[in-house]
């Protein structure tokens, strides 16, 4: 098999896994997440006479309206920007698997 059969084939598998919400998680996948500890964030409430921005603790299950009390934040761009990079590794990797014979 190829890099690329290999690569694919795993792909495959990950979007097969089930996908469970945090709090079906059991302890030690929670401790390998590497945003544990991260709120989400930030988003607007508008009310239609202010908007307030508030972040997600997903981990407590719990809004968040006074900021951040100095925790890392997970933002939309961050995502975007580690799928950037993601794709260009994927795409590293399997122009690598079809150079080899």
């Amino acid at each position: 098999r190829t890099a690329s059969g290999d690569l694919s084939q795993s792909l495959q598998s990950w979007s097969e896994q089930e996908m469970r919400s945090w709090g079906e998680m059991v302890p030690a996948e929670k401790e390998a997440d590497p945003f544990l500890g991260f709120i989400l964030g930030p988003f607007q409430h508008d009310t239609g006479y202010e908007a307030t921005e508030y972040y997600y603790d997903l981990e407590r299950v719990h809004y968040m309206w006074e900021g951040t009390t100095g925790r890392p934040v997970l933002t939309i761009e961050a995502v975007a920007q580690a799928l950037k990079g993601l794709e260009a590794s994927v795409r590293l990797l399997l122009a690598m698997g079809e150079k080899e014979p």
